[in-house]
């Protein structure tokens, strides 16, 4: 179940995370939608080095907890409780893996520090991570399949080039992150797609992001293409890969960095 997927993905990480997260077991349901929530805070201080994941999951607002263990059930300005906590300092402060009763009360009670859209989420909360690369995000979870409202994808790229400007000496970078594509097999038995099932590989149509993205001075990670051709056994399922794959994508991921304009500079 999801509890076992959290706290043994937060394990491996041998405490060097703090996973808000929190999902009832079984099918989408009302009660799942309103209690959902999925944000990881990685930080590894020998190397000065931290990740953050904030999950956006289809229409739901974005939503969350502070992360420091004494603000959880504080509600925002009650003792200095709110984004400050997402501050590096604070972050590091608050590692540990995920524990079966903050599991079972606050994490899954479906009160939340604090929640909003994606744009309001990069403009109030991501500030504080004090990120230098940034990347948005929005997956297969996009009702109509295309992502096309120019005006909302403007304001997204202001929003998040505003959050990262003001760190790493300006040299902060946000990223439009093209999405893998997914794979529509036709099963002819079990749950994955055998040799001899007729298979579809489906794109995300990002056509507005992308052209803004460059108007705008937003970079784009492009995982979408690199997977366009992938045989089917490469898929796990009909929407994530094996993880070889992925290894291959950060290592592209790690390379557009290292050689951005920005990162020589």
């Amino acid at each position: 179940g999801w509890k076992v997927f959290y706290q043994t993905s937060s394990t491996m990480l041998k405490g060097k995370e703090t996973c808000d997260c929190f999902r009832k077991d079984g099918p989408m349901s009302r009660s799942t939608q309103t209690t959902l929530v999925e944000n990881r805070y990685f930080h590894l201080a020998q190397h000065n080095l931290s990740v953050t994941y904030l999950q956006l999951f289809g229409v739901l607002p974005m939503r969350g907890h502070w992360p420091t263990k004494e603000c959880r059930t504080k509600p925002q300005g009650v003792d200095g409780c709110g984004p400050e906590t997402l501050a590096k300092p604070e972050i590091a402060r608050g590692l540990h893996v995920l524990e079966d009763e903050e599991y079972a009360t606050y994490l899954g009670d479906g009160k939340f520090d604090w929640t909003g859209n994606h744009v309001e989420a990069l403009t109030k909360i991501v500030p504080s991570l004090g990120a230098d690369a940034l990347f948005i995000n929005l997956g297969l979870w996009v009702p109509t399949g295309e992502y096309a409202d120019r005006k909302e994808i403007e304001a997204t790229y202001r929003a998040a080039k505003s959050a990262v400007v003001a760190h790493a000496g300006g040299r902060g970078q946000a990223f439009w992150k093209r999405t893998t594509t997914s794979l529509k097999c036709y099963k002819t038995g079990g749950k994955r797609c055998n040799p001899g099932d007729k298979r579809e590989v489906r794109f995300f149509v990002d056509k507005e992001p992308v052209a803004l993205a460059k108007d705008m001075g937003v970079g784009i990670y492009d995982t979408a293409e690199p997977t366009r051709t992938l045989p089917w056994w490469t898929w796990n399922d009909e929407v994530h890969f094996k993880p070889f794959v992925y290894r291959e994508l950060n290592n592209l991921l790690f390379n557009q960095l290292c050689n951005s304009p920005k990162a020589s500079a």
